[in-house]
């Protein structure tokens, strides 16, 4: 499974959750990745998508992009998720930050790897009860 096709049927399970689109600016990935994962609505142009109907953007793309597709999607009154990191430098952050208060919108920065298709294998299979006790402990 690609990174980030796992969210695609966790924000379809929110009740607040209309429809989920996908952005790609390689066509032909494009069509793969909305014929896999089936989304509703996809767009080749981030800027196209910036001026949709979306309420909120979540990136998942290489660390290099994250701050400036956080930063457009935030100046275009999107509420924004990113997965880490949300920039590369303290100035970044602080645009970010910036910005967040600046347009009232929010930003989450979230630590994805929890939504790998490993961890949410063992997460149904504890849910059914086929892992016997956890237990967690920490040494300091």
């Amino acid at each position: 499974m690609k990174f980030g096709g796992e969210f695609v049927d966790i924000y379809r399970k929110h009740p607040d959750v209309e429809d989920v689109y996908i952005c790609e600016k390689d066509a032909a990935l494009l069509h793969a990745y909305g014929e896999m994962f089936g989304y509703d609505r996809r767009y080749e142009s981030y800027e196209e998508l910036l001026q949709s109907d979306v309420d909120a953007i979540h990136v998942v793309t290489g660390i290099p992009s994250h701050y400036e597709l956080v930063m457009k999607a935030l100046q275009a009154g999107k509420h924004c998720a990113c997965t880490v990191p949300m920039g590369v430098t303290l100035e970044q952050l602080w645009d970010i930050i910036r910005e967040v208060r600046r347009s009232g919108k929010k930003y989450m920065m979230m630590e994805t790897s929890i939504y790998t298709f490993q961890c949410l294998y063992l997460k149904k299979r504890m849910e059914r009860g086929e892992l016997g006790k956890i237990q967690y402990m920490r040494g300091i």
